[in-house]
Parts: structure tokens; C-alpha cells; sequence
């Protein structure tokens, strides 16, 4: 079914897609902290790297031990040959292969696991679902271009392309309903309405059944940003510059909060407060409610990887890709590192990798992608496995709602196990699966400086102070 606006553009063409430059295999692993000292290792230690020749942009998923993640392909490894990309499945405590999968020219999209099996889409147009503990190929879909990662809710896989959003049965691969609108950003699912963005600078909100358009709401610019939700509101960046705050049922606009750059992440609610970054170098922290800013964090590079908070600390990445903003020293690597919740100063930094996807916290150990910077060029990525100081996994809004990296097995394809109350959430708030915890390594670190909490705006009166201009 079409939606209502009649608007032509053109078909949206994302940094990272024109980066595909990996490869095939994956190349080892490097062991960092052996397992007998993991133990008293610090916080922001690298455990081990799962090297491949692609580059990696989606980000990881870990469930049962096992970490799914894929890597893009390379049109550049040889003069007369073209790699695949391949999709791994690596064990969460050693980093060792434990299955991989080869299919066109690689994956940005992260995985999505449910009743067995794991869900992603590749450049190849393709969705996929495999056995999670073979590899075997279960059905695979064609989607006429992937432009987003899947969610799984009810039996049913959602999943973008250039062109449509398309419902899938999660069992036969079989189409159930396609919503046409050029899908820039990855849908979250709750409360039986599908929420996506798109390149035609709208927000939609679609019947998880049917896939009838509920509600449209329009920003100044196409959003890339994957939505979240928390307590009746939908969250979204736009590359306006804006994170706004829309009513789920009606569709109405709460508030707006304008950054210094394009906001291309997807954003996460914990306690009522959502936390985000901008392409202006910044993380913010807002009240969910009102939109006023609680703090400010800045970091040397623009922000396009989404945040995970666990444990009362957020956990960040940041390309290396400085302007006239940074106030750090930088390195030849972006920065992945940990915030304090409530006042934004850095835990931790790490420098490691370019380009990264988003973290995933497992057990108190961080997983994330990155490619490998050579002289200027993309030539391979690795995935990573870093000490952090929280025992806890991710559980902001956005790893319950499973987007972009979950983890923990989604039960029944997206029936939730763990109840809102046992986890202390309002019942307005609707799970599309709460994860459990895997069993995973843990370990410890070196670590590197560059990120700068600027200023802290906490509102306890009509008295507070600002350092800066207003946003």
C-alpha cells in the first residue's frame, strides 16, 4: 500500500553504502587478555579482535554466546576478482569462527535472532534467515534493495528496502504486506504499530498487522535515524539537525531539540531520559518528557554510531572525522569509550578502528564493528570485545526493542519472557521482546583519551546555569 504523500525523490545514497570495500574471509584472532588474567584487567581493555577483509558496518547481536555479525565485500581485493561478503558467527568469549556465510556484496544490516534463527539483509537485496547454530540457509526473500536491519515481532520479520517497508513471515520468508516509501532507517516495533523513517523526510507510523499508514509526521530533512519508543512517544533523528519527540498514538510533534549537525543515530531511553549524538561531535542527554538538555558531552569526531546504556553507563563510538568543533587530541582511530549516565563525564576511552556500527553490551563486555584505516583507504574490519567497568547488559530502549543489535534470544519471534514489571518499566512502555542475558567472556584494558563532558545543565530550579548558547 502506498503512502500518502506523492512527493518524488531520488533513491537515497548513505555514506556507508558507498563504502563497501571488505572481503571474504575473516583473517584470525587477536587475543589481548588471556582468560586468567581477565579478571583483574581494566575497564576499556580490547579482549580479542575477530579480523576479516571486509569492512564492519552492522552491528553485532549475541545471543546464547555467540556474537552475529556480517562484514561488507570488496571490489577491490584483486585486479579481476570480486570477494563476497561474508555474515559470522563468532564465539562471544574466545572470538574464534564458529560459522560463516557468503552472500553478494556484504552487510550493514545488523541481525536480528528469534526462535532459532538469525535475520539480516545484505547489499544483495536479499533477506536472509539462517539456523543459529549451523549457518544452514532457512528461505531467503528479495526485497529489491536493503536499506535498513530487520525487527522480528509477533512471526513477523520487518525490514526496509529502497523503495518499500515489507512484512515477512519469520517461519516461510513468504510476504505478508509491503508499505511503499523509501526506507532510510531501520523499524521498531510496539504496541502493534510499526514506526520507520524515511528519505522522503518523514517519520511513518504503519499497522503491524495490516500495514495500513496510521499517522505521517514530517521533519525538514530525509531521517536516517532507527526510532525508538518509550512510554507512549516515539524518538527520532532527522538530518534537520533535529531529535524530536512524537506522540505514538496521534502522531503529534512533543518537542524538537536542535544539535549543530545532522542526527543519523538512533537514539535510547533509560530512566526517562533519552541520549543520542550528532554529526556537531556531541552526546546529549534530555529529559524524555520535556526535551530540555541535562548534559553535554562533547567527543573529537561526529557522532553516527547509536549509543547502549547498562549499568548506569553510556556506551559510545565516534568516527574519526574531526572539524573546527574538537577540543581533543585525535588519533589516526575513532573513539569508542563509557559515560557516566548522570553527568555525562568519561569513564573511558579506547581508540580503535574508523567508521564504526553500534556497541552491544553482553555480560559487561562491549561488542562492536569497525573497518581499518590504511593510509586513507577501508582495507578490512574486525570485531572487538572490550572490558568495561558494569556486569550488566544493555538495556536501554533501544536493545529492548532489538534495533540495531540486541541481545539475549527474542522468544516466539518477539514474545517477550521478562515481564514490565519485573523490570521496574511502566506498562505503557511496549516490549517487542525484552532480551535475557548470554553467557559471555569477561576481561580488562589500555585506554585512550578524548572525550570531554563541557558542561552539565541539571534542572533542580528556576536558577540553572548555561555556559554556551542555547540550542
Amino acid at each position: 500500500m502506498k503512502n500518502d504523500s506523492t512527493e518524488n525523490y531520488s533513491k537515497i545514497s548513505r555514506r556507508r553504502a558507498l563504502r563497501g570495500v571488505g572481503g571474504l574471509t575473516a583473517l584470525g584472532v587477536t587475543s589481548i587478555v588471556s582468560s586468567n588474567t581477565a579478571a583483574a584487567a581494566d575497564p576499556g581493555t580490547q579482549l580479542w579482535s575477530f579480523e576479516t577483509e571486509g569492512s564492519i558496518e552492522s552491528s553485532p547481536t549475541i545471543v546464547d554466546g555467540t556474537v552475529f555479525v556480517g562484514c561488507n565485500g570488496s571490489a577491490y581485493h584483486s585486479e579481476s576478482s570480486f570477494k563476497s561478503g561474508s555474515f559470522y558467527a563468532v564465539n562471544a568469549e574466545t572470538g574464534q569462527e564458529e560459522w560463516s556465510f557468503e552472500a553478494g556484496q556484504g552487510f550493514d544490516s545488523s541481525a536480528t535472532v528469534a526462535d532459532g534463527r538469525v535475520f539480516f539483509g545484505s547489499f544483495d537485496d536479499n533477506l536472509y534467515a539462517l539456523d543459529t547454530e549451523t549457518g544452514r540457509k532457512e528461505w531467503v526473500f528479495d526485497a529489491h534493495g536493503i536499506g535498513s536491519s530487520p525487527t522480528v515481532f509477533e512471526g513477523t520479520v520487518f525490514i526496509g528496502s529502497y523503495n518499500n517497508l515489507y512484512a515477512v513471515d519469520a517461519e516461510t520468508g513468504d510476504q505478508e504486506w509491503v508499505f511503499e516509501t523509501d526506507i532510510a532507517s531501520s523499524p521498531t516495533v510496539s504496541s502493534g504499530t510499526v514506526f520507520v523513517g524515511s528519505g522522503d523526510n518523514n517519520l511513518y507510523a504503519v499497522d503491524a498487522e495490516t500495514g495500513d499508514q496510521q499517522w505521517v509526521f514530517e521533519t525538514g530533512d530525509s531521517v536516517y535515524s532507527s526510532p525508538t519508543v518509550a512510554n507512549g512517544t516515539v524518538f527520532v533523528g532527522s538530518r534537520d539537525n533535529n531529535l524530536y519527540a512524537v506522540d505514538t498514538e496521534t502522531g503529534q510533534e512533543e518537542w524538537a531539540f536542535e544539535t549543530g549537525g545532522v542526527v543519523d543515530c538512533s537514539p535510547t531511553v533509560s530512566d526517562n531520559v533519552v541520549f543520542f549524538g550528532s554529526g556537531d561531535e556531541r552526546f546529549y542527554a534530555l529529559d524524555a518528557e520535556t526535551g530540555q538538555e541535562e548534559w553535554v558531552s562533547y567527543v573529537p569526531y561526529p557522532v553516527r554510531s547509536s549509543p547502549t546504556v547498562a549499568d548506569g553507563t553510556l556506551f559510545i563510538a565516534a568516527d574519526n572525522e574531526p572539524n573546527s568543533l574538537t577540543l581533543a587530541e585525535t588519533s589516526d582511530d575513532g573513539i569508542i569509550g563509557a559515560l557516566d549516565l548522570e553527568t555525562g563525564e568519561p569513564k573511558w576511552s579506547l581508540n580503535i578502528g574508523i567508521d564504526f556500527s553500534s556497541p552491544t553490551v553482553a555480560n559487561g563486555t562491549l561488542f562492536i564493528g569497525s573497518s581499518n584505516d590504511t593510509d586513507g583507504n577501508i582495507e578490512g574490519g574486525k570485531l572487538v570485545a572490550v572490558d568495561t567497568d558494569v556486569t550488566g547488559s544493555s538495556d536501554g530502549s533501544r536493545a529492548k526493542l532489538g534495533t540495531l543489535g540486541h541481545h539475549g534470544d527474542r522468544k516466539n519471534a518477539g514474545q517477550a519472557t521478562t515481564t514490565l514489571e519485573n523490570l521496574g518499566l511502566p506498562e505503557s512502555l511496549s516490549l517487542s521482546g525484552v532480551p535475557t542475558p548470554a553467557v559471555i567472556a569477561a576481561g580488562g584494558g589500555t585506554i585512550g583519551v578524548g572525550i570531554y563532558a563541557y558542561r552539565r545543565w541539571r534542572r533542580s530550579d528556576d536558577t540553572e546555569s548555561n555556559d554556551t548558547e542555547e540550542n
